[in-house]
């Protein structure tokens, strides 16, 4: 969970993010496909270490549309402490403003 409120999922499984695809749409969770965020064989530099190396899979995302983290919140939520207080955070905030989730 990032701190703008995306909920994302990055996996080089492609099957195993389309299972996890359907697994929230069963539970009312809007979600988009998974879609390729980096391409074997690209470079990657480490950002601390400064070592770079060569990619070896696939990396695939899917995201919790905007109008579900409500939804995910009471549905799914998180068992780690950390991204579960900002995801309280993030709805208590958009309620605050009066932006309205898709219901229940």
């Amino acid at each position: 969970m990032r701190e703008n409120g995306r909920i994302e999922d990055f996996n080089s499984n492609y099957r195993l993010l389309r299972y996890v695809t359907r697994l929230l749409r069963d539970l009312g969770v809007e979600v988009t496909r998974p879609h390729l965020h980096h391409k074997s064989g690209t470079p990657i530099k480490h950002p601390e270490k400064g070592k770079s190396h060569i990619r070896g899979k696939n990396v695939y995302t899917v995201y919790v549309k905007r109008r579900s983290v409500w939804r995910f919140s009471v549905r799914v939520g998180f068992t780690i402490l950390r991204k579960l207080r900002r995801l309280e955070g993030f709805v208590r905030t958009m309620r605050e403003r009066g932006r309205p989730f898709s219901s229940y």
